[in-house]
């Protein structure tokens, strides 16, 4: 076991403001504190050297390239991700195109007009299209599930111009991609969970304020095939990054790790077993006698022997070429593999030019 005196990283759990503030002397150095209290408005100053892993930051609080925005805790699973009773990405449509709960937030500095906001949504409403929306201005009981899992879009509301991630907004923003409602956002400002490497725009509709009255247009212009590709990557980050408390914690301490360029540690090695032998063979149905005499090798070229794939070749380009896809294309960047199906081709004059070849071609 090693040292926490040698750790390059010390992990720190606390709940609210109060332990923050009693260990702040402490907490000073390569420390990756996890805040459980989703309301706290933890205020590390700009000289601590800790990076905080929240749900809830402000302007004033938010240090970008140390805080982490993460998902509100009081939303994750325990266990692991039950995908069978999630509903099926298809259809593309559903019967709601959009749908809202909380859709005015009463604040001090509202980051939209809240009559502007009421104006809009009512217009959608009153439209003469065949589009149906479902719209709740206060706070409701009704089952939130069951409204996303029948929404193609929900609007999610940043309640303060102060604010750039709350434990609503995370709360809102993790049901909507569990069960397939696109999330919608009118803000340039809110910062979404692992952000800093998880390209959002692949599963969220992030709009300026300037374009709410457009909200009607905006929606109705995505077609299946991009309805079905959001809702099918933000069910991925889902998935893979946002699921549990244990993919939480594995993607937080994964992105610190991508930020320091270290390598993530080696997929293990699994032996695939024959699925035929001795005991087993392959059925085989004989070959017609007039083919028996044909000369294999010259159709199909002579038997190579066996040789090992290259192995760990790409270890440093995966934390900086490759790192963009590894999160956001193939969706597993916690290992490091030894080899890659991905790797990108050569141009074909390639092996024809360089030192090692006996003659270089000119043109």
């Amino acid at each position: 076991l090693f040292s926490i005196l040698e750790a390059c990283l010390q992990v720190k759990i606390i709940v609210g403001d109060s332990e923050v503030s009693s260990q702040l002397d402490k907490l000073n150095e390569n420390y990756l504190i996890f805040q459980l209290d989703t309301k706290a408005t933890t205020n590390l100053n700009s000289m601590n050297w800790s990076a905080l892993a929240h749900c809830t930051f402000s302007k004033e609080t938010f240090r970008p390239g140390w805080d982490i925005v993460i998902p509100s805790w009081n939303s994750l699973s325990t266990n692991s991700c039950d995908l069978i009773s999630l509903p099926a990405l298809a259809p593309a449509r559903r019967k709601y195109l959009l749908s809202c709960v909380d859709c005015i937030l009463h604040s001090d500095a509202p980051i939209i007009p809240i009559q502007l906001v009421h104006d809009v949504l009512e217009t959608m409403s009153n439209s003469k299209t065949l589009d149906v929306f479902y719209f709740k201005f206060s706070n409701t009981s009704d089952a939130v599930d069951e409204l996303l899992i029948q929404s193609t879009f929900s609007l999610i509301v940043v309640p303060d111009a102060h604010v750039i991630s709350s434990h609503l907004l995370q709360s809102r923003l993790y049901e909507s991609l569990k069960f397939g409602a696109i999330p919608v956002i009118f803000s340039n400002e809110v910062r979404l969970p692992f952000d800093e490497i998880l390209d959002w725009r692949k599963a969220v509709v992030k709009l300026p304020l300037a374009r709410l009255p457009e909200l009607h247009f905006v929606i109705r212009s995505v077609d299946d095939a991009e309805l079905l590709e959001l809702r099918r990557h933000g069910r991925l980050f889902w998935q893979h990054y946002l699921c549990t408390v244990d993919d939480v914690v594995r993607s937080t301490v994964d992105l610190v790790r991508t930020r320091l360029m270290m390598l993530p540690v080696p997929q293990r090695q699994i032996r695939g077993r024959k699925l035929y032998n001795d005991s087993n063979p392959m059925q085989m149905s004989p070959l017609p006698a007039m083919l028996n005499t044909i000369d294999g090798n010259e159709f199909l070229g002579p038997v190579e022997s066996a040789y090992n794939s290259p192995s760990f070749k790409r270890n440093f380009s995966q934390t900086s070429v490759d790192v963009y896809d590894w999160w956001n294309v193939h969706f597993s960047p916690f290992f490091l593999h030894a080899q890659s199906p991905f790797v990108r081709p050569m141009p074909s004059e390639a092996k024809f030019m360089g030192i090692k070849c006996l003659f270089v071609f000119t043109f």
